[in-house]
């Protein structure tokens, strides 16, 4: 990050955190929050269901194919061919 433009990290993360949340949701996830980055999610809060184990682990997969799908295209370096930041899982 140190050798990165702070707008361009800024927008990555934005990306990312984007796709995490919405990876999280359509699963009935709610985040709580980001930290650096992590996220904290809960299932069952507000609205519980029988399967809310089976939900976060289907949004755990699901969180992983987004990030890789983030990531596809980018360079093995810290920045991709289109000058975009990778987020590593």
């Amino acid at each position: 990050g140190a050798a990165h433009d702070p707008e361009v990290v800024r927008r990555a993360l934005g990306r990312a955190f984007a796709e995490i949340r919405a990876a999280l949701e359509s699963h009935g996830g709610t985040v709580e929050k980001f930290i650096g980055g992590a996220v904290m999610a809960v299932f069952g809060i507000p609205n519980t269901h029988d399967d809310d184990a089976d939900r976060s682990i289907r949004a755990a997969f699901a969180l992983r194919d987004r990030v890789a799908r983030l990531n596809a295209g980018g360079a093995s370096r810290s920045t991709s061919a289109s000058g975009s930041t990778p987020v590593r899982s």
